[in-house]
This record gives structure tokens, C-alpha cells and sequence, in this order.
């Protein structure tokens, strides 16, 4: 089985943020400098070499608001879980 690792960007009031996640959860959160994001794809390549990496800003969007929102409050309570939802194959 090929695992995938999707990946997306996010705002901040620090600035452009990327996250990454797999079926299994998150493996990256990085703050963006400049135009950086194909730097970051290509490290996963490389930790990841058997995974397929792809842009999926619709299954990342929860995953998204909620590491935005630790950005925003760090001393929050909040539990963090990756809620990458892979789509599942008929």
C-alpha cells in the first residue's frame, strides 16, 4: 500500500504557513519565506521517498484552521490531531 502525504498552505498573523500530513498524521508544519513551498514538497520527497505527495487543499482544511488557530492562541488547551481525511477508492 502507497502512503500519500497531502499538503497545503495557511495564514497566519505570522506570516504563510505549510502543513503536511499522512493517513497516519501530521509531519510538517513550516512558516513559508518567500516562495519556498516547492523546497518543502521536495524535502517530503526526500524523507518520504515512497510516498506520494500531493497539494490537497480540500482535505487539509480543517487541519489548517486549527494550526492557524495555534499559532494565533499557543497557550491555548487546544488537542491537535491531523484530520487529513484520505478519499476513499470504489
Amino acid at each position: 500500500m502507497t502512503n500519500t502525504i497531502r499538503h497545503s498552505c495557511g495564514n497566519s498573523t505570522l506570516g504563510e504557513f505549510a502543513i503536511a500530513a499522512s493517513d497516519r498524521g501530521l509531519v510538517m508544519i513550516e512558516f513559508l519565506r518567500h516562495d519556498v513551498l516547492a523546497a518543502l514538497v521536495e524535502q517530503l520527497q526526500e524523507g518520504y521517498p515512497e510516498a506520494v505527495i500531493i497539494e490537497d487543499h480540500d482535505a487539509m482544511a480543517e487541519s489548517l484552521g486549527r494550526v492557524a488557530a495555534l499559532i494565533e492562541c499557543p497557550a491555548s488547551n487546544m488537542t491537535f490531531r491531523s484530520t487529513c481525511v484520505a478519499p476513499t477508492s470504489n
